[in-house]
């Protein structure tokens, strides 16, 4: 017996910021057919909703046609129970933008591997805007702990010396995949899921240990 035909997602490149979308019924007939920016939260958002696809799904999709352009890539619609034909594994997407830009023009790294993404966006040194702000969405797989000493000019003598803060980041338990002093004289630990815990659990715990060896 032939399977039953099920209404389709077809995504295909317009420019390097849109993404053509077209919806086909069960009969192949063109139901929807429009166009969203890639990297813009509200437009993920919008497709997820109309689709039912999980947003993660929505974003891989969109961002596996940006970067293979002549491909367009096809996705039944099962309601809410949904498979992507393509295989290819889920990336992890992070963004890097400047303190003052919008995220529709953010630079964007992917890896299947969180750490490798992370580890890419942080050895980026062609990033035009000043303060870059790295940013993702999913802190289940990745996290960071970020620690900021705030004074007033009259207490600036008490802002902690880089050599020391690297020394607290070496020992910090549990141990990060990396760090770095921030931008201010702070620290970012960064950590991904491990061990049964999630990456965020992971930086909360490291947060606990920061504060019982400085609680300033």
């Amino acid at each position: 017996m032939e399977a039953p035909q099920l209404p389709t997602l077809i995504l295909s490149k317009v420019s390097d910021k849109k993404v053509g979308v077209i919806i086909k019924n069960k009969t192949g007939e063109v139901i929807e057919d429009f166009q969203l920016r890639f990297s813009n939260f509200d437009d993920q958002k919008q497709l997820a909703y109309l689709t039912k696809l999980p947003r993660e799904t929505v974003i891989n999709a969109m961002f596996h046609v940006r970067n293979n352009g002549s491909e367009a890539t096809t996705i039944p619609l099962r309601g809410f129970d949904v498979t992507v034909t393509d295989t290819t594994p889920v990336e992890f997407l992070i963004r890097m933008r400047g303190i003052e830009q919008s995220k529709d023009y953010a630079q964007f790294f992917s890896n299947v591997n969180p750490v490798d993404a992370l580890r890419e966006s942080l050895n980026f040194t062609e990033f035009i805007y000043s303060e870059p702000v790295i940013e993702w969405d999913d802190t289940t797989q990745l996290a960071v702990l970020d620690g900021d000493y705030h004074y007033d000019d009259s207490e600036q003598r008490r802002k902690p010396d880089p050599a020391w803060l690297r020394i607290k980041l070496a020992n910090l338990k549990p141990s990060p995949v990396c760090y770095h002093i921030s931008h201010g004289i702070g620290i970012k630990a960064y950590y991904a899921a491990r061990d049964g815990y999630t990456a965020a659990e992971l930086a909360a715990i490291a947060g606990l240990h920061w504060l019982s060896q400085d609680i300033r």
